[in-house]
């Protein structure tokens, strides 16, 4: 329970800090569909693949051995993508009127995203 409550922690934030960045900031070029390319790519990636990275690079290289950190940064880097994919999902599924609603009377592209499409999108 406590690698999956540190899991979490540590994966929500990320993934739905880049899923916004995707979606609302991010130009359409060659660098962003290659992002988006690998984060689908990742999705897709066996588990067991996942826990020799973690094996290899947080208890050997890292030497946090065998231990609740070790695990939980291991499944949120397994998590990621899918977080990133399903919040990307949310945050399209947001009508752009909302958004241009929102701009047209003076408020930040922050404050837009913060008090109109994520509240919207919450449950997503």
């Amino acid at each position: 329970m406590a690698i999956v409550i540190c899991a979490i922690s540590v994966t929500l934030p990320i993934g739905v800090s880049a899923a916004i960045y995707l979606n609302e900031y991010a130009q359409d070029n060659l660098l962003t569909r290659i992002i988006k390319l690998s984060i689908v790519n990742l999705a897709g990636v066996p588990s067991v693949v996942y826990g020799l990275f973690g094996l290899g690079l947080f208890v050997i290289f890292l030497n946090f051995g065998v231990s609740i950190l070790s695990g939980a940064l291991t499944l949120s880097i397994m998590e990621l993508p899918v977080i990133i994919t399903t919040a990307r999902g949310a945050l399209n599924s947001v009508p752009q009127s909302f958004r241009e609603a929102s701009l047209s009377l003076g408020v930040s592209r922050w404050q837009t995203i913060r008090h109109v499409v994520l509240p919207t999108r919450y449950p997503g």
